[in-house]
């Protein structure tokens, strides 16, 4: 029985250097949000599409700096989801928070830190409790974001992104280029 292929961390040097322009955070955005966009047919935020990802890069396989990560995007989108005349006028009304037809079906926070021990997966489900009470709470308080209460919220580590890119080899050649047979992708 073959070995499963090995697939490198989310770091400058694995990266394709072509894909990985501008700030490494950018990069795994870029690249979560492919990943997930073969689910989802349309990952642009322009488009109707029942999910919104977010996504933190982060150095370390601690919790911290993922809680850390999801309370600046917390903060931010309280900021931009709360405004008192509430929401906002123009093209920026069309951002999937605020359409409640369709509305955003599912949030994904995304991170690169790998959570592989039992305390580790109860921190993250800890998390996704947490990031569901948030919405939950928005919904409640707001009435333009009444459509958020049913939200579904999946918080996904690095070993969840690669069992989701184990069934897109292309995908790991695309980004990950010397784990194709040639070395480059």
């Amino acid at each position: 029985m073959a070995k499963p292929m090995g697939i490198p961390r989310f770091v400058r040097k694995n990266v394709n250097p072509r894909l990985r322009t501008g700030p490494m955070g950018i990069a795994f955005g870029r690249f979560v949000a492919e990943l997930l966009g073969a689910e989802n047919p349309d990952p642009l935020p322009s488009g109707p599409w029942p999910l919104v990802i977010e996504h933190a890069l982060v150095h370390r396989d601690r919790y911290e700096p993922v809680e850390r990560a999801w309370v600046e995007i917390a903060v931010g989108l309280r900021d931009h989801l709360t405004n008192p005349v509430g929401p906002p006028a123009g093209p920026a009304a069309d951002d999937p928070w605020h359409r409640p037809d369709p509305p955003v079906r599912r949030f994904v926070f995304a991170t690169s830190a790998r959570m592989p021990n039992p305390a580790h997966v109860d921190q993250l489900r800890q998390l996704r409790d947490e990031i569901h009470q948030f919405f939950h709470t928005l919904a409640e308080k707001h009435p333009h974001l009444a459509h958020l209460a049913a939200l579904e919220v999946e918080v996904l580590d690095w070993d969840a992104l690669v069992a989701l890119l184990r069934r897109r080899p292309q995908l790991i050649f695309r980004w990950f280029p010397r784990t194709s047979p040639s070395g480059r992708g």
